[in-house]
């Protein structure tokens, strides 16, 4: 992820993945700070100079989601079964 997230936006990806999943900011070019929504909120520093809308880190979980479902297509089609 070519930005710096916050420690709750890289849990939530561990979560939705795999728990064994690396996240690693910084890399592949740099975007600044990625603040969560309630981050944006809340105010502060990180938020002040972050170049990322309030929304980015649903669409980044968005596209963690569809990750997801290209890497592991079976925890994907169990997962829409029991909903």
């Amino acid at each position: 992820i070519p930005a710096e997230v916050f420690t709750e936006t890289g849990l939530d990806i561990k979560a939705s993945i795999y728990m064994h999943t690396f996240v690693i900011g910084l890399a592949n070019g740099y975007i600044g700070y990625l603040p969560t929504l309630s981050a944006y909120k809340e105010g502060g520093y990180e938020v002040e100079v972050a170049m990322c809308a309030p929304d980015s880190e649903q669409r980044l979980m968005q596209g963690v989601r569809h990750l997801k479902a290209i890497l592991f297509p079976e925890s994907f089609r169990n997962a829409q079964e029991v909903k």
